[in-house]
């Protein structure tokens, strides 16, 4: 669908350029005419998606896979979720079941329940919407790659980078904050697992229970702001990335001219 307006772009720019150089309003080098000839090349090598798309969606897609892997040891992302519901939900249930006899503890196994409803509900829109962030953008592609033909129409190229490198980091941080919360507070969560089978009740009452509830409510709060840490670290990755590449490219023409 947008194979004959980027074509037509294309040959405008190439009209233009052409003009320019007729006028003497530019160079012909043959460094500018490398740099022409790659941005058309690419161009029209987005325009397939069984082409560079689709290598480029390949890459994030492994990029952040690996990534994950890394940061919970290689445990399926199902997986890691189910253990991490497991066994938050043991822990409520076992002070749930403790009936009538102590309300006080039946009361925060359902907070802890809802609060790890909530820390899991928020996990799983975050990294469902990275993934669908990143196939729509990959869609909008072969459009916005015809925007580095001009220099003024550059920006929403640059902004596409950045909506990419914000999906991948935010399934990234998503990640990372499950894995470094629940690392943190692992082991009074396992001794107030063991306690819920009836060892100790007393001390899940003022011990792991007073720890793990505002530790889940820091995580929450830190799920929530992964979309707006992502956002700006995705800006400034892609303008801090390509400005030296750019100042490179700037210095080595005039040096050259």
């Amino acid at each position: 669908a947008v194979s004959m307006p980027v074509y037509y772009a294309v040959v405008l720019y190439v009209a233009l350029y052409g003009i320019k150089i007729y006028s003497g309003k530019a160079s012909l080098t043959p460094l500018d005419i490398f740099q022409k000839v790659l941005t058309i090349f690419l161009v029209f090598m987005c325009l397939n998606w069984y082409s560079l798309p689709n290598a480029i969606y390949t890459v994030l897609l492994d990029v952040m896979e690996s990534t994950r892997n890394v940061i919970v040891g290689g445990v399926n992302t199902d997986n890691f979720l189910d253990a991490i519901w497991n066994q938050c939900s043991q822990l409520a249930k076992a002070l749930m079941s403790v009936g009538l006899g102590s309300i006080f503890i039946g009361l925060m196994g359902l907070l802890i329940y809802l609060m790890m409803s909530f820390v899991t509900m928020i996990a799983m829109m975050n990294i469902v919407a990275s993934k669908m962030m990143l196939a729509i953008a990959m869609v909008l592609l072969p459009l916005l790659v015809a925007c580095l033909l001009w220099a003024n129409t550059r920006q929403f190229f640059m902004n596409w980078v950045s909506k990419m490198l914000n999906a991948v980091l935010m399934y990234i941080l998503t990640f990372t904050m499950l894995k470094f919360g629940f690392q943190f507070a692992n082991g009074y969560l396992q001794q107030a697992t063991l306690a819920g089978d009836g060892i100790d009740l007393a001390a899940i009452t003022f011990s792991q229970i007073v720890f793990l509830v505002p530790v889940f409510g820091v995580l929450a709060m830190f799920l929530l702001k992964v979309k707006e840490w992502s956002a700006s670290l995705s800006g400034g990755v892609a303008v801090q990335g390509l400005s030296p590449v750019t100042n490179y490219a700037r210095s080595f023409l005039k040096f050259k001219r």
